[in-house]
């Protein structure tokens, strides 16, 4: 595995640990919220569904507080990844077929190969195949509906959960005399207290511009345990992972098109928030 490729591996496992690494806790609760991170399933760097037992994460967590990002980047062996009970050529084929309809059940993937003279009737073990697939991080059959209702919500306390969020303005003319067609209000919102660290209008919301409100934000009030964003360009960036990692704050992103994801600021325009 690359340096590079490492480095995001690090990074996504530093996004799992989160309130393990930013959260104010007491001995008792570490176990508590690993075991709680232990029941969830998280989206690999590949698309794919992943789960760790709580150990695991604990691990992660004593290797990020001893030695900082670095000490979460895998180190491999030369054969993971590998099923030595399946021919390569056949393992491939496996994979293919599971990546290209993830609902494919293992007793239909194998039929497919028996089909296609890959292997013999009756020679491939389900219980092999599953130990392939979660090799691969391809053990889960994707849902078809919601699982759950989503609500509004809020943090408990001031700094742990920072909203950061951008809107479309109007024309403006530039400092060079040009006439832009819009501008961008690029905000940073603390979500207990509902006060705005730092908002204000930028020529464009690309990366630069999104991590210097953040930059202003955080010299003028400290650091969030958490920054929320969507999945936009800007709070995607490799560059925006680096910061939040290295300043231990928890980088949590929305879901792709889940507006309801945004509970927070519906909670913030409620009628009582209006009263107050």
């Amino acid at each position: 595995m690359d340096p590079n490729k490492r480095r995001e591996v690090a990074e996504w496992r530093l996004s799992i640990l989160g309130p393990l690494i930013s959260a104010r806790l007491d001995h008792g609760e570490i176990r508590e919220l690993l075991e709680e991170a232990a029941a969830r399933s998280y989206i690999y760097l590949d698309g794919q569904p992943r789960r760790f037992r709580w150990r695991t994460l604990e691990g992660w967590r004593y290797d990020y507080r001893a030695g900082g990002l670095s000490a979460l980047e895998p180190h491999t062996r030369a054969d993971a990844g590998t099923c030595r009970a399946i021919p390569e050529l056949v393992a491939r084929k496996l994979l293919a077929l599971r990546r290209e309809q993830p609902r494919r059940s293992i007793r239909t993937l194998i039929k497919a190969l028996e089909r296609a003279n890959d292997v013999l009737p009756g020679t491939l073990a389900p219980s092999t195949v599953r130990r392939l697939l979660v090799a691969h991080g391809l053990s889960k059959r994707p849902t078809q509906l919601p699982t759950r209702e989503r609500r509004a919500f809020t943090a408990e306390h001031p700094g742990d959960l920072t909203m950061g969020d951008s809107m479309h303005g109007p024309p403006v003319i530039g400092p060079d005399g040009v006439i832009y067609k819009k501008c961008y209000l690029l905000s940073q919102i603390d979500v207990a207290s509902r006060f705005v660290p730092h908002s204000e209008f930028y020529l464009s919301e690309d990366a630069a511009h999104h991590e210097e409100g953040l930059r202003r934000a955080i010299v003028a009030h400290g650091a969030p345990r958490t920054y929320y964003v969507d999945l936009g360009a800007a709070y995607v960036a490799a560059s925006l992972k680096q910061i939040c990692a290295e300043l231990a704050i928890f980088l949590l992103h929305a879901g792709p098109g889940d507006a309801a994801a945004k509970g927070a600021l519906s909670a913030r325009l409620s009628p009582d928030t209006c009263n107050q």
